[in-house]
């Protein structure tokens, strides 16, 4: 027997597996267990998703689990998938809270639709950046946090996250409810928390001042992000999949991950030489940890690129 991790749709559960003849081997049950956990998490982002007000829609339209269960008149066991609609549950917690909103279009309707989402986003009022500006945002829609002036510290947190610390991120013990009453703004509105994709977007709106939650490309397929800013050619953005044009102030984007870039070391011909960055959710379960996210980390850059497979990054224009 051996402790082990398994991931489902990258939320992870510790458990155990066997190891046979040089394979390992995990139990049914164990899959069906962290399809389970997958799903609670999936639940709590929908519902702290459509009650912020500010998404249209959940990250994730449908969930795709597993299902084991034991037939005790066949003596075997059933395994089928299962499939939820989060974005009627999304939909309906809208409609309770009375902020109903409208389904999804079918695809015989969505040209329309999408002609006329787009016609209110650039009727609604911007930023000085061009931005749209959010209800609740507009604070950090205008300078954000000035950049730094030198490397910071190792193990330095710069981000603002929680409002009083004391507070704790959750609620309870269990880590499945987000205290979201004592996350500063950017954190709060941005979901799922204590994703990787949270914090780097989050940490982007906090600092440049750039909020792009109305793009569709701010879902948790961190692999099509660079891909999508390139080809929608916006305004305030850009992405760039060349390694040695990394800046501060940056999403860098990995697959399966994404982390901000803080701070960069160049040297005399511009080349970069040493990295400070911050992340969430590198190697843990998928829930904000103040021991351990957001904390400034340093790495030469052949090692900060080599880390994990390399996408591109994300910036202001």
């Amino acid at each position: 027997m051996k402790n082990a991790e398994l991931a489902y749709n990258s939320f992870v559960i510790n458990t155990e597996c066997f190891l046979l003849n040089g394979r390992y081997y995990f139990k049914l049950a164990d899959f069906a267990a962290a399809s389970d956990n997958a799903f609670e998490r999936e639940m709590i982002s929908v519902e702290d998703t459509a009650k912020g007000g500010i998404l249209d829609a959940p990250f994730n339209e449908k969930f795709d689990g597993v299902s084991v269960k034991w037939n005790d008149d066949t003596k075997v066991i059933d395994v089928k998938r299962t499939s939820t609609d989060l974005m009627k549950i999304f939909n309906d917690i809208r409609a309770n809270g009375g902020n109903p909103v409208t389904t999804k279009p079918s695809e015989a309707e969505s040209d329309t639709n999408n002609t006329a989402s787009n016609n209110t986003q650039n009727t609604a009022d911007t930023n000085k950046k061009g931005t749209p500006v959010i209800a609740g945002f507009e604070d950090y829609h205008n300078d954000g946090q000035p950049p730094l002036t030198e490397a910071p510290k190792e193990g330095e947190v710069l981000a603002n996250i929680l409002i009083d610390e004391s507070k704790g991120a959750y609620l309870g013990s269990d880590f499945k409810r987000a205290n979201l009453d004592n996350y500063t703004i950017p954190y709060r509105k941005i979901g799922p928390i204590g994703e990787c994709t949270w914090y780097a977007r989050a940490r982007f709106l906090e600092t440049v001042g750039i909020s792009t939650l109305y793009e569709q490309y701010w879902g948790n397929g961190v692999e099509n992000w660079v891909n999508n800013v390139q080809t929608k050619n916006l305004s305030y953005i850009k992405a760039t999949t060349d390694p040695y044009a990394i800046q501060p102030r940056s999403i860098g984007v990995y697959q399966g991950h994404a982390l901000f870039v803080e701070w960069v070391d160049y040297d005399a011909d511009g080349k970069p030489v040493t990295v400070y960055f911050t992340e969430a959710n590198n190697g843990h379960d998928g829930r904000y940890r103040p021991e351990q996210d957001a904390k400034v980390k340093v790495l030469p850059f052949d090692d900060f690129i080599q880390r994990q497979p390399f996408i591109g990054y994300i910036m202001e224009k």
